[in-house]
C-alpha cells in the first residue's frame, strides 16, 4: 500500500483531483509592446550587501581573443572581457557556397582557429579560409554518397 501511495503521489492525475491543489492561473501581469512590468515592487529598496560595502567594481584587463573554436567562443562558453581593436573595419568578404534555401540549410556558424576560418554551407561543404586574406585553403564535400542517407540536414563545426 505504501509503495502505491508513494508512486501515485508523483502522478499529475492525483494533483488534478486534489481539491486543495492550488491551480496556476498564469502571470499576474503581462507586458504588451512598449510597456514595462516591474520585477520589483515600487517601494522596495535595493541595498548593497554588507560584505560588498566599500568594495570597488572593476573589470580585468581586456584580453585579445585569437581563436573562436566553437560557436559562442570557448569550450566553457565564457568569452570574458575581449579586447576588440580600435577602428574595426571589414578586412575581406567572400562567398563560400550554397546559401540557405528550401532544400539546403546553413546551420553551422563559422569558427576561427589557428589563423583559419572554417565554414559549412547549405549543401554540407566545409571549407577553410585564411583569416587574413579570405583565400580558400581547402574544401571538402560531406554530402553522403548514398542517396538513401540524403534526407537529413544540418551539422556543426568545432
Amino acid at each position: 500500500m505504501l509503495t502505491v501511495a508513494v508512486a501515485a503521489s508523483g502522478c499529475s492525475t492525483v494533483g488534478k483531483i486534489n481539491p486543495f491543489h492550488k491551480k496556476d492561473t498564469g502571470p499576474k501581469e503581462v507586458a504588451s509592446v512598449g510597456q514595462r512590468v516591474a520585477v520589483q515592487a515600487f517601494d522596495d529598496k535595493i541595498e548593497v550587501a554588507e560584505g560588498l560595502k566599500g568594495a570597488d567594481f572593476f573589470l580585468p584587463e581586456p584580453q585579445p581573443v585569437t581563436q573562436w573554436a566553437l560557436p559562442g567562443g570557448t569550450p566553457e562558453q565564457s568569452v570574458e572581457h575581449v579586447a576588440a581593436g580600435g577602428g574595426l573595419s571589414v578586412a575581406w568578404k567572400k562567398s563560400f557556397g550554397q546559401k540557405s534555401s528550401r532544400g539546403a540549410h546553413v546551420t553551422a556558424p563559422p569558427v576561427a582557429v589557428n589563423g583559419k576560418i572554417y565554414v559549412m554551407d547549405g549543401e554540407a561543404t566545409v571549407s577553410a579560409h585564411d583569416a587574413q586574406t579570405g583565400a580558400e585553403v581547402w574544401k571538402a564535400d560531406l554530402r553522403p554518397k548514398n542517396k538513401r542517407d540524403a534526407e537529413a540536414f544540418g551539422g556543426g563545426l568545432a
